[in-house]
């Protein structure tokens, strides 16, 4: 025999005296392998360590039976293996689950393991990684499995097993199937046996996912790896160098149970003939899934040869519309060893054209491998070509009287965060890519999540764009956002890396809603703008940050440092720069009253800070995008956010977080509460909860994982305590006239990057008790009618308290709408400027000092949108705060002024006023100029007024400074200060 011949042949099977092998079924497996002609190697973990280069010299395919018991030393001697060209099956599962370790004496001894998912979180250095197979948090359980369904789309596996008794499975947690070219990704997933779930005709909700698939029994994992170096001559006269690709199968049943199913030794075999030839798509198709008119294609396939040797195969490519067969190209391909190999083509743009004018919906790109007239491996993927079409104003989703509208009907976001259902499990590298990445996207998995979704009645993902590279996410977000179309769903997508107002690029912005399409696409509900932004700018490392802003804050609304501590009652720390130092951590949670007056006044400096940022940034996106909602996630509720009231002028819509609430009556009343209080500070603006939930098995934070390891499981009072947390949420937003909800998230599973498990189904794509309360919940939710007209008020007064609105609302908040809710009676909010004016609203400070002329009042407070300047017979120009303008000398100058109310108390117009209280935008302190307009009309909370053509100047011989501010005539001066300065 030869030495090709031989190695072609064996498979090293692993076997030892591991506490818990049953030797017995090693040796059947064995058994049934020599009997279909293959050579074995049965060897001992030392045996194996003795091998000289066990890729090249022993065998084609390592195979691991019970590979939950294989030892966890073992790690690196199967990643050695796996790397270097080696193809591993397992049986079982999971790998390396069970602790067990060399006890020292030539045996092995079994450890227990308490609050640890499997050992190799036990053991110093970095893990083996398989995608699906180790460690354990790729895969799950799928418990009493009686039906199995061989998977149509592939070519490895053609019979069906049938199993004599209810089977327990370790399935992978999915990952992507390989459809597209040029897609860059780091795997490929083959399912070749599904294990299904009873079926369920009455009810297609508790179905779960596509025709009742509970997870995979048996698979191949084709991965992008690359061992480069220089591993000796393993071959006679051969020097490897590099190895790139590598194939792991698996099937989820212990070697016993498998061998007792009838179908299970052709199950195995054909995955074993399949390893020995070597040869697999890696990906296939074309580089996109949606096409615009001029777009080109580019199609082809990568293709993984895992053998030792060069292999010639027979690629073709061929599209149809439904049987017709539109476009087929052939080649052939000399592939590698252990190498993926690239095919692919242009095609030419009469091609494409004539493609689009055949094409009657989706089209079907089928790459075919073959071997001598033999087909090895298929990929089949959809694309379509999308016709440009301008949609109706009526079908983008907008605010009105605290509830939103689509298509001239109220509407409700009944949503959820959305990220594919593959993806929790996703390392951290490729997890933070996100999955709209082309690397991530997969259109399958979207497309049986979507429609799981809108069987349970929702109607609008939340999710998000990770990176910065828009040429990345080009073909995942235009095929997310017609699947979303189809199925009825509306779309919150943040894009915080461009949009966060801190870091905000309009170039960028445009870039992403031009090129990407989204200005005129209506499955876009809103931006989503900065990701838990809320408590971001109170944190010790920003507010240092800020120092120099406050200052400047301080002295423009206090006149000077000096001023401001004179209020306060104390002087403020200083830094070395001699900069008056924030507020500390204690300060602000502490509630003395000797730090109470400051305190407010730095509250009142992050709400004109923050807004200021989120003026420019909206403004912009607005003027880019004026068709979707913006809005953005608050993060969790606590003394640092300042979400409550910072950036509700430049929010469509709120959307508070719920972690830190409670799930009893407390954190109910709490909750309930914030929800009044938002309600008052936005001037009625809807509120979704955007974020809220518990995790199964604890999170990074929370101080250790819950976990049964035992069973394999998570516990069952952390299920309970799950729904009853979701069931407290679902109950206090249908109390407190909420219009949206989008609990955290989807998918479950165990997610690496937090360590935690907040899924609303499980792995194996079934609701999980707090889905099925989500169900019938948003049946209700859609109901919703505007909030009630409350019966009785609170009046609250941030400034009393350093912690700021949590203190409020978790203090007397909660307290008093508790108590209203006893009373059968309707909580709302109020303060001392409720219903006031610029004519009649109390004299008040910041702080609750009395106003002196150089303090900023406590009701009164406003920000500039713009201001344009223009030479009589010129164009307008927007100036900045600072700008230096040049100007001719003695020609007359005029100004378009806009700018906001920040405060409850409404501006009245001189004209309306009647003498005091009258709002005047005016030449404040160091302005050479004198100015003096009147607002151009009564401006309520929250809302603009608008100032065009008035005349700043008839004309200057000489530089000037101008410097504007907001004045209530014969009252005080109040809100930011804007200036420039004019030279000629």
């Amino acid at each position: 025999m030869m030495l090709r011949d031989k190695w072609t042949r064996t498979i090293i099977v692993m076997a030892d005296d591991w506490p818990g092998f049953d030797p017995r079924a090693a040796d059947a497996l064995c058994e049934c392998l020599r009997h279909n002609g293959y050579l074995t190697l049965k060897t001992t973990i030392a045996e194996f360590r003795a091998l000289h280069n066990p890729t090249d010299t022993a065998g084609f395919l390592l195979i691991v039976p019970q590979c939950r018991l294989l030892p966890i030393a073992f790690s690196s001697d199967l990643k050695a293996f796996a790397t270097g060209g080696g193809q591993v099956l397992l049986l079982g599962g999971p790998l390396f689950y069970d602790w067990i370790e060399a006890d020292g004496e030539g045996g092995f001894t079994h450890r227990e393991l308490d609050g640890v998912l499997d050992a190799t979180f036990a053991v110093q250095g970095e893990p083996l990684v398989i995608e699906g197979i180790t460690p354990s948090y790729k895969t799950y359980a799928v418990r009493g499995v009686s039906q199995f369904r061989t998977e149509p789309e592939q070519t490895f596996y053609r019979d069906e097993l049938a199993p004599g008794a209810a089977l327990d499975i370790i399935s992978p947690c999915g990952r992507i199937y390989g459809k597209g070219y040029n897609q860059e990704r780091a795997n490929r997933y083959i399912p070749l046996v599904h294990a299904m779930g009873e079926p369920c005709p009455d009810d297609a909700l508790q179905a779960g996912r596509a025709e009742g698939t509970r997870g995979a029994a048996a698979f191949f994992m084709l991965s992008y790896t690359r061992n480069g170096g220089y591993r000796g001559k393993s071959r006679p006269g051969i020097v490897e160098n590099t190895t790139i690709g590598s194939v792991a199968g698996a099937i989820g049943l212990t070697e016993s149970d498998l061998l007792s199913v009838r179908g299970a030794d052709s199950l195995l075999l054909s995955m074993v003939r399949a390893m020995q030839t070597g040869l697999f798509l890696f990906e296939g198709g074309v580089d996109g899934y949606r096409f615009r008119e001029g777009e080109r294609l580019k199609a082809g396939a990568r293709i993984l040869n895992a053998s030792p040797f060069f292999r010639k195969v027979d690629l073709a490519i061929r599209i149809r519309s439904g049987e017709k067969l539109l476009f087929e190209w052939t080649t052939t391909v000399l592939c590698a060893p252990r190498h993926i190999t690239d095919a692919s083509f242009d095609m030419p743009e009469e091609q494409v054209e004539a493609l689009r004018s055949a094409s009657e919906g989706d089209l079907t790109v089928e790459t075919e491998l073959g071997v001598g007239g033999d087909r090895i491996d298929f990929i089949r993927q959809d694309i379509s070509f999308v016709q440009a079409a301008r949609p109706h104003a009526d079908e983008f989703v907008t605010v009105r009287e605290g509830q939103f509208y689509l298509k001239g009907q109220t509407w409700h976001p009944a949503g959820i965060n959305y990220w594919p259902s593959y993806y929790p499990s996703a390392e951290i590298a490729d997890y933070w890519c996100g999955f709209l990445d082309k690397t991530n996207y997969d259109p399958v998995v979207v497309e049986q999540d979507l429609a799981y979704m809108e069987l349970m009645g929702i109607n609008c993902l939340f999710t998000r764009l990770d990176g910065y590279n828009l040429e990345r996410v080009r073909a995942g977000m235009s095929d997310f956002l017609v699947r979303c179309e189809r199925h009825g769903m509306k779309v919150s997508l943040s894009v915080t890396n461009i949009t966060c107002p801190a870091y905000y690029s309009p170039e960028a912005f445009r870039e992403l809603a031009v090129s990407l399409g989204l200005t005129d696409n209506p499955a876009l509900f809103c931006y989503d703008i900065a990701w838990e932004a809320g408590e971001d700018f109170m944190r010790p490392w920003i507010r240092d940050e800020l120092m120099s802003e406050w200052m400047e804050w301080l002295i423009e609304r206090y006149g000077s440092v000096e001023r401001a501590e004179s209020d306060w009652g104390r002087s403020a720390s200083r830094s070395e720069d001699g900069l008056p130092m924030p507020p500390t951590d204690a300060q602000i949670d502490g509630n003395e009253d000797a730090d109470r007056i400051m305190v407010a006044a730095y509250r009142r400096f992050q709400d004109d800070y923050v807004s200021g940022l989120w003026n420019r940034a909206v403004r912009d996106i607005r003027s880019v995008d004026p068709n979707h909602l913006i809005t953005y996630r608050f993060g969790s509720f606590n003394t640092a956010n300042i979400a409550f009231t910072a950036t509700n002028k430049h929010s469509d819509f709120l959307c508070p977080e719920g972690y830190g609430i409670e799930s009893d009556e407390d954190g109910y009343n709490m909750a309930c509460f914030m929800n009044a209080y938002m309600h008052h500070s936005s001037g009625g603006k809807p509120i979704v909860w955007s974020e809220y939930g518990r995790s199964l098995c604890g999170y990074k934070w929370s101080g250790g994982l819950i976990w049964n390891h035992k069973e394999f499981a998570y516990y069952q009072e952390e299920i309970d305590k799950q729904t009853e947390t979701a069931d407290m949420f679902h109950r206090m937003m249908l109390a407190s006239g909420v219009q949206g909800s989008a609990p955290w998230w989807w998918c479950g599973g165990f997610r690496l990057s937090e360590m935690a498990d907040f899924g609303y189904i499980g792995p194996e794509g079934l609701l999980r008790p707090c889905g099925q309360a989500y169900v019938a919940f948003l049946q209700q939710l859609k109901k919703q009618g505007a909030r009630r007209e409350p019966d009785r008020f609170l009046d609250i007064n941030r400034d009393a308290y350093t912690g700021g609105d949590y203190a409020i609302c978790s203090t007397i908040g909660r307290e008093a709408w508790g108590m209203a809710d006893r009373e059968g009676g309707y909580l709302g909010v109020k303060t001392a400027a409720t219903g006031m004016n610029s004519k009649n609203v109390p004299l008040v400070a910041i702080g609750d000092v009395p106003c002196n002329g150089t303090n900023p009042p406590k009701y009164l407070n406003g920000e500039f949108n713009y201001i344009r300047l223009y030479e009589e017979g010129g164009d307008s120009r927007e100036i900045r705060k600072g700008d230096t303008i040049r100007v001719r000398p003695n020609v007359p100058l005029y100004v378009d002024i806009s700018a906001g109310n920040l405060q409850e108390a409404e501006w009245l117009a001189p004209d309306m006023a009647g003498g005091a209280g009258g709002v005047y935008i005016v030449s404040r302190g160091g302005s050479t100029l004198n100015v003096r307009i009147p607002i151009d009309g009564n401006t309520a909370y929250l809302q603009d007024t608008c100032v065009l053509g008035a005349r700043l100047s008839a004309g200057i011989e000489a530089s000037a400074i101008v410097t504007l501010g907001l004045e209530a005539e014969g009252r005080m001066a109040f809100g930011e200060c804007f200036h420039f300065t004019l030279v000629i």
